[in-house]
């Protein structure tokens, strides 16, 4: 979504509500933007994958006579659908003290991947479960 910022506070005179136009980059009609300047895709970016990049230039005008606008560049990747779930390598963990000193104690390192490219892991402990009622657990996003 974008942001316009009129910066000569002059909101009576060419101030919002802003009017978004996509110029150029976009000739599959692969994309519009709405009133509230975010860029939706249609249809045909899912069937018809004509290309993996584009670069649109939008143009945000005010409302003054005449309008004045701005425009920017913005580029969009297109990348594939996920097709395969993550791989997580198990971890097994026996700890046998009765009480650990330190409050950042490491119990091990969890592994993961994922043969889809463009995919991005992330990690959390599920909250009230598997022992962890007292939040004596957290992962390290290291």
């Amino acid at each position: 979504q974008f942001e316009v910022i009129d910066e000569d506070d002059n909101f009576e005179n060419n101030g919002g509500p802003f009017l978004f136009e996509i110029r150029s980059g976009n000739d599959d009609a692969m994309f519009g933007i709405n009133e509230d300047g975010r860029i939706v895709t249609s249809s045909k970016v899912k069937r018809n994958r004509v290309r993996d990049n584009y670069v649109l230039n939008i143009r945000a005008y005010d409302n003054g006579r005449p309008p004045l606008f701005s425009e920017t560049k913005i580029n969009i990747q297109i990348v594939p659908e996920s097709q395969y779930p993550p791989t997580v390598v198990p971890l097994i963990v026996d700890v046998f003290v009765k009480t650990i000193d330190t409050k950042d104690y490491s119990l091990g390192k969890i592994q993961a991947f994922d043969e889809d490219p463009y995919d991005t892991l992330s990690y959390n402990i599920q909250k009230d479960v598997w022992g962890n009622t007292g939040h004596l657990f957290s992962i390290d996003h290291m």
